[in-house]
């Protein structure tokens, strides 16, 4: 498995959304970018570590490609964490949630990619 990020150059749909911490019920608010060019949830190692998220280690850590085909600075996943996200709509009602792993990595401007 390998994640690829996108190419901020093209269009893109970005949404509002909040992670909701297990133990602690703490609301973060993040900007989710919606790529079906991606593998999986990602989610920025600043974002993560600036909101001190819980971090796990990747049993078989993997490799990451940006979308040009470069490796991304991080070089492998290595870490994951699981989270309670809610997704937003237009008019700030949460339309969609789910727990799920998000892989750490650099993401660039973006705090969470949303990808297939």
């Amino acid at each position: 498995m390998s994640a690829i990020t996108r190419n901020r150059q093209i269009p893109s749909i970005t949404l509002k959304t909040e992670l909701i911490g297990k133990v602690t019920s703490r609301k973060i608010d993040a900007n989710a970018l919606i790529d079906s060019g991606a593998e999986g949830i990602i989610i920025n190692s600043r974002f993560a570590q600036e909101n001190q998220l819980t971090l796990l280690p990747i049993e078989k850590p993997f490799p990451v490609r940006n979308v040009d085909g470069s490796e991304n600075t991080m070089g492998w996943v290595q870490e994951y964490t699981i989270q309670n996200l809610h997704i937003y709509s237009r008019d700030n009602r949460a339309y969609h949630e789910e727990k799920a792993e998000f892989y750490m990595t650099d993401i660039g401007d973006h705090d969470i990619i949303l990808g297939t």
